[in-house]
């Protein structure tokens, strides 16, 4: 079973998904976006659909994945940062998604330059000694947590971390608390 954010979206490039675990299959009579990098059409053919309750395979962990999941009460949003050989420090059509800003509480990085606000933010090597700004919107005054996972799947040598602007302090996200 898979369960969905409030906001109802799912953001799935590259095999990677925000929330994690979407095997990519889209439910009959279930709406979705497709946002193109040009002009074109998409077709679909009957021999697309998968029969009844189909067991999605693939063919291992992505590594490097993090996961980020920001809540507030009982409204959810995602994100997630990949390190990836074939990244490129811009928009990769193949590897990078956009946030579809679905619901009043959004949390997404920010592509080099700030130029796209994401919701799968797929990076070179060379960023890793950088920052991707967290961007969020529509939080209200309040409490929120930040929750990561996925840090596990890191190569030694990369260790993400959080840098709090009010605490003014980094964080290594393997051992911060929620």
């Amino acid at each position: 079973n898979f369960a969905i954010g409030e906001s109802g979206t799912v953001t799935y490039v590259g095999g990677v998904s925000t929330p994690a675990g979407f095997n990519g299959q889209i439910a009959s009579g279930q709406g979705f976006f497709v946002r193109a990098n040009g002009g074109g059409n998409v077709t679909f053919q009957e021999s697309h659909k998968s029969p009844g309750q189909a067991t999605f395979i693939r063919k291992g962990e992505i590594p490097n994945v993090l996961q980020i999941t920001m809540k507030h009460k009982e409204t959810v949003d995602y994100a997630a940062v990949r390190v990836a050989d074939e990244a490129t420090d811009g928009f990769d059509g193949n590897l990078d998604a956009y946030k579809f800003d679905a619901s009043a509480l959004s949390i997404s990085t920010l592509s080099k330059g700030a130029k796209d606000t994401l919701a799968i933010n797929s990076v070179s090597r060379s960023l890793c000694e950088g920052s991707i700004p967290v961007y969020i919107s529509g939080a209200a005054v309040g409490n929120y947590t930040l929750e990561f996972s996925g840090f596990e799947s890191f190569e030694s040598g990369i260790t993400p971390v959080l840098f709090d602007k009010v605490e003014n302090k980094v964080i290594e996200i393997a051992d911060a608390p929620k």
